[in-house]
C-alpha cells in the first residue's frame, strides 16, 4: 500500500496553488487541482482525497458551507479539511472550526508548519479504526465508481 496522500486544493488563487505544488513536491502529498468551471464537490466525491485545502471564498462559493457539506456527508466526513485563508479574525476562525474544519490556517503561512499540521492530521485520521477510504484506483478495480486518476 502506498503512503501517498491525495490533497484537493480548492483555492481560486493561482499563486496559492503554485505555492502548494512547490511545498508538496518531493513529499508524500500529491496535489489535485480543480479544472476551471468544475464543481468542487464533484471533484472531492470522485477523488476521495485524504485532505481538502479550502479557502473561505473560492470561485464565488462559500468555503464555510462547502466544509459543512463535506463534514455532514458520511462519505466525505472523514476527509481532513484545512481552511487556508486570509481571513484572520477570531470570528472567522471560530466559524471555520464550527463548520467542521480540522484546521484553520491563515495566510501568510509557514510551509513547514502546514506540512507538520497535515502530517499530524492525516496520521491521526489513518490510525482511527475504519478510517481508510477507497482511493480512485480501488474504486476502479472494484467497479465502484468512475473516478479518474490523474
Amino acid at each position: 500500500m502506498s503512503n501517498e496522500k491525495r490533497v484537493v486544493c480548492l483555492d481560486d488563487s493561482r499563486s496559492v496553488r503554485l505555492l502548494l505544488r512547490a511545498i508538496f513536491a518531493g513529499t508524500s502529498y500529491r496535489l489535485l487541482e480543480l479544472d476551471d468551471g468544475a464543481d468542487p464537490l464533484v471533484l472531492v466525491w470522485r477523488e476521495r482525497p485524504d485532505v481538502v485545502v479550502l479557502d473561505v471564498a473560492v470561485w464565488g462559493l462559500d468555503g464555510y458551507e462547502l466544509c459543512r457539506t463535506l463534514k455532514s456527508d458520511p462519505d466525505t466526513a472523514d476527509i481532513v479539511v484545512v481552511m487556508l485563508t486570509g481571513r484572520a479574525q477570531r470570528a472567522d476562525r471560530e466559524r471555520g472550526l464550527a463548520a467542521g474544519a480540522d484546521a484553520y490556517i491563515t495566510k501568510p503561512f509557514s510551509p513547514g508548519a502546514l506540512l507538520e499540521r497535515l502530517n499530524w492530521l492525516t496520521a491521526r485520521t489513518q490510525s482511527s479504526p475504519g478510517s481508510r477510504r477507497p482511493s480512485a484506483g480501488d474504486r476502479q478495480k472494484s467497479g465502484n465508481g468512475a473516478g479518474r486518476q490523474r
